[in-house]
C-alpha cells in the first residue's frame, strides 16, 4: 500500500475510534461519533467583581473557566502574563488570576439541553468526558487516515478515492466529488446511486450551515493542525458551540450503503482484484 496523502477522511459513516494520550502537552487521538452533550455550568452574572484567583481542577479548560467568570480567555491570558496565549497548559492545582469586571463564577448548572445526560462533574459534556476517560476526542474533520487506499488504483479510481475522502472532511466541493465519481462509468461502473447522491446533498448542506461554527470553535480553541495538544481539545470540547456542531453532525443519517467513499471502494476494489490494477 503506497504512502497516503497527509490529512485523511474520517468518514461521516465510517469514523474509527482510537485511544487518546491525555498526558499534558502531548498530541491527542481523535474518535468518531460520540453521544450528545450534558449540562453546562452557567455563570452567575448578577455581580460584577474585582480580580479573583481560581485553582485549576482536573478537566478544566481555559475557555470554560473564562465563561464561568464572565470574562474572555484573552483577558485571563493577559492577567497572567502567559506568552503562549490561549495554548498555555493548565495543570490541576495551578492558581490563576481572573481579571476584574466579570462575575463570581457560580457553579449552578444551566438548563439541561435536549439529549443531555447527568455525568459527574459540573459542565462536563459527553464529548469532553470521553476525552478525559481516554476514549479520544471527537472531531469529524481531523486529518486522520482512512486506511483503505489500494495502490493498484489507476488515475480514475485514484481521483474518485481522493475526492470522496476530501469531501468527507469538508475539503472538496460536492461538484468536484460528483464529477470524479461519474468518471468511474468509463470503467463500467453504474451511475451514482440515488442514495449516495442524497448523502452528498445532505453533507453539502451540513457543511454550508455548520462549517462557520466549526471554524470559529477551532479558532477559539487555538487550532494547531501540526500538533493537537491536550489543552486544545480541552478548550474545543468545552465550547458550547462546538457541542452544538457535534450534536448536529451525529444527527446526520448514517448508512455505509450510502457513503460516497465506501461506494467508490465498492466499485474500484473488485476491478483491481480482477485486473490486478485499475485503468
Amino acid at each position: 500500500m503506497r504512502q497516503r496523502l497527509g490529512g485523511a477522511l474520517l468518514l461521516a459513516l465510517a469514523l474509527s475510534a482510537c485511544g487518546s494520550d491525555t498526558s499534558t502537552g502531548s498530541s491527542a487521538s481523535v474518535t468518531g461519533p460520540a453521544a450528545v452533550s450534558t449540562s453546562v455550568a452557567a455563570p452567575d452574572t448578577s455581580t460584577t467583581v474585582a480580580t479573583q484567583t481560581y485553582t485549576v481542577a482536573a478537566g478544566d479548560a481555559l475557555f470554560a473557566i473564562a465563561k464561568q467568570y464572565c470574562v474572555t480567555a484573552d483577558a485571563i491570558v493577559a492577567a497572567n502574563g502567559w506568552t503562549d496565549g490561549v495554548n498555555h497548559p493548565l495543570y490541576p492545582g495551578d492558581t490563576i488570576t481572573i481579571p476584574g469586571g466579570g462575575c463570581t463564577g457560580s457553579s449552578t448548572p444551566a438548563t439541561t439541553t435536549p439529549g443531555a445526560t447527568t455525568t459527574p462533574g459540573a459542565g462536563t459534556n459527553k464529548y469532553l468526558q470521553d476525552f478525559l476517560d481516554s476514549s479520544g476526542a471527537f472531531d469529524p474533520f481531523y486529518p486522520g487516515d482512512p486506511g483503505d487506499y489500494d495502490d493498484r488504483f489507476g488515475p480514475l479510481c485514484d481521483a474518485a478515492w481522493i475526492r470522496t475522502w476530501e469531501f468527507g472532511q469538508n475539503r472538496a466541493t460536492k461538484a468536484d466529488t460528483l464529477a470524479a465519481m461519474n468518471q468511474l462509468q468509463s470503467l463500467g461502473a453504474p451511475a451514482v446511486p440515488a442514495n449516495v447522491a442524497a448523502t452528498l446533498d445532505t453533507l453539502d448542506a451540513f457543511y454550508t450551515r455548520w462549517s462557520p461554527v466549526y471554524d470559529a470553535a477551532t479558532t477559539r480553541a487555538g487550532a494547531d493542525h501540526e500538533q493537537y495538544r491536550r489543552e486544545y481539545y480541552l478548550a474545543l470540547l468545552s465550547d458550547p458551540k462546538y457541542v452544538e456542531f457535534a450534536d448536529a453532525y451525529h444527527a446526520i443519517p448514517q448508512s455505509a450503503e450510502s457513503n460516497p467513499h465506501a461506494w467508490v471502494n465498492s466499485i474500484c476494489t473488485p476491478i483491481a482484484d480482477t485486473a490486478n490494477s485499475t485503468p
